[in-house]
């Protein structure tokens, strides 16, 4: 048997394309053919996630390519490409050099169409905010942690602050983000 997945998106004028992501063959049904492995399920979200962001990328610039006050085209100094990190794996993104148009007087020759909405290479996703060890063992620190049902460890021994007598509160450690400590990728 074969399972292709496959992505389809739909232009705002409605025109239709699809991408072929991953294709699976699967022999006779048993515990070690039934649904997909880890690795198929990792490489499904990956390429969706880079279809995705070709295609994002790909529709801004052809937005931007005329020029906003007299519409002529701008003209390609050169190409590149940036990797951003993304919640699914790298993935490169085409981030070229444009001239800037000559109606425009000032401002710099060149520029990169890609900075007007591009904010470092790590996905907002990625960024999850830590606690710094030094604030964790403060009396302010784990009055916050008993009233949101945080617990944490330290040197091995576990610490759980209380949350209505609930003892089956995740476990989230200091200085770590809190995707790792809930099992997360």
């Amino acid at each position: 048997m074969t399972f292709r997945v496959q992505l389809l998106w739909v232009s705002e004028d409605g025109a239709e394309e699809r991408r072929e992501v991953l294709e699976i063959e699967r022999g006779a049904l048993a515990m070690e053919t039934l649904g997909l492995t880890l690795a198929e399920g990792k490489a499904v979200l990956h390429e969706v996630q880079r279809c995705v962001v070709a295609q994002q990328v790909a529709d801004d610039l052809e937005r931007q390519r005329a020029c906003p006050d007299c519409g002529t085209r701008h003209t390609s100094k050169g190409q590149g490409s940036i990797e951003v990190q993304t919640v699914f794996g790298p993935v490169a993104l085409p981030n070229p050099r444009w001239n800037r148009c000559s109606c425009r007087t000032t401002g710099p020759q060149t520029f990169r169409p890609t900075t007007t909405w591009l904010r470092g290479q790590t996905s907002p996703a990625l960024l999850v905010p830590t606690v710094p060890r030094s604030s964790c063992l403060t009396p302010d620190f784990l009055m916050l942690s008993a009233s949101c049902g945080i617990s944490f460890r330290r040197r091995g021994a576990e610490m759980r602050a209380p949350f209505n007598g609930h003892p089956g509160l995740p476990l989230r450690r200091c200085a770590q983000p809190l995707h790792d400590a809930m099992g997360g990728a």
